[in-house]
């Protein structure tokens, strides 16, 4: 009994670590606050190379993780440098992730209007290709759906196991192609035939039952040390959302004539529109951040007292095993046997 309960309380322990929902701070929280601060310096220099600056950074954080609020601002940054193709593709996206609120109204308004002069090209080909399309990577073979591109001649350029080739295809608006590029890197080499040595005679040894090295539990330590790490995590990451928040809602106030509430802006100030839309929608996702920071600290904290809860039981050596299972190599086999 005692078993299963330390077993189910690592599984337990396994799965708060690896659910999504949590929202530490990590990686891609890291990239998307780089990609929204470029987008900030983009807005105030109105010039091409910081959007595409932006454009990377927004890039480089969907690729840690896929967002609605990433793939939504990807798309912004796109339509900026008037790559529609690029951006119709990413919105879609954002609306298939659960994109919510004014954000949402304004996606399926883009995707709507600009969707229908847009080509398609349904790409075949080896996986693992890497489908790139001026410069951009658009893809992996294989793709879930047809890429969506301009109409007209597009060049497509493919790069798999260090090989690079280049195809050019017409397309039509509002029509779906076809590209076969199955060949592109000529035919794969035959894999080589496998070497089998002749086995010398071999005898199984009997079974030898052995008994478990006695180990010491340390279950109620680790849940400790895991939850006041995922709980301090929460709390680092809600505080920093929070001031992002509030950071955010002065900048909307100075740019706001009329403010709907503190998140929205009803009539922005001359000239401050893009602006304070911008400060909406950053609002939405920091409050985001912060409500992952809240559940981790939530979690962290039972994780934590479940750890203290079955600290009396840590230290304790474990039963021995009734399983005996016995390992040995000869030449190019391996053998088990054992007892249950």
């Amino acid at each position: 009994m005692r078993v299963r309960c330390r077993f189910d309380a690592l599984l337990f322990a396994a799965a708060l670590l690896l659910t999504p929902a949590l929202g530490l701070a990590d990686a891609y929280d890291a990239a998307f606050a780089r990609a929204i601060a470029a987008k900030e310096r983009a807005l105030d220099e109105n010039d091409p190379a910081a959007w595409e600056e932006a454009l990377d950074r927004f890039e480089q954080a969907d690729r840690l993780r896929a967002t609605p609020e990433c793939k939504y601002e990807l798309a912004q940054a796109a339509l900026r440098l008037r790559q529609d193709d690029l951006a119709v593709e990413a919105l879609r996206a954002a609306l298939e992730l659960g994109l919510v609120g004014a954000a949402r109204d304004k996606a399926q308004a883009a995707v709507d209007e600009r969707l229908p002069k847009l080509a398609r090209l349904a790409l075949r080909g080896p996986e693992r290709t890497e489908v790139r399309v001026r410069g951009r990577v658009r893809g992996v073979l294989p793709l879930a759906r047809p890429l969506l591109l301009f109409a007209g001649d597009s060049r497509i350029e493919l790069r798999r196991d260090g090989q690079r080739v280049e195809r050019v295809v017409a397309l039509s608006g509002g029509a779906t192609s076809e590209l076969d590029v199955s060949d592109a890197f000529g035919a794969a080499p035959p894999p080589p035939a496998p070497w089998a040595p002749a086995a010398p005679p071999w005898t199984p040894p009997p079974a030898e039952p052995r008994p478990a090295d006695p180990s010491v539990d340390r279950t109620g330590h680790w849940l400790l040390g895991v939850g006041l790490g995922v709980a301090v995590s929460g709390v680092v990451t809600a505080i920093a959302a929070q001031s992002a928040v509030s950071s955010s809602r002065s900048s909307l106030a100075s740019r706001c004539a009329k403010l709907d509430g503190t998140d929205a802006c009803a009539v922005a100030n001359p000239g401050e529109r893009d602006r304070a839309q911008s400060d909406v929608d950053a609002i939405a996702t920091y409050k985001s951040v912060r409500l992952t920071g809240y559940l981790a600290t939530g979690v962290g904290t039972a994780t934590a007292i479940i750890g203290i809860a079955l600290w009396p039981r840590s230290g304790e050596r474990a039963r021995p095993s009734p399983v005996s299972i016995s390992v040995t190599s000869a030449g190019p086999g391996v053998w088990a046997s054992g007892s249950f």
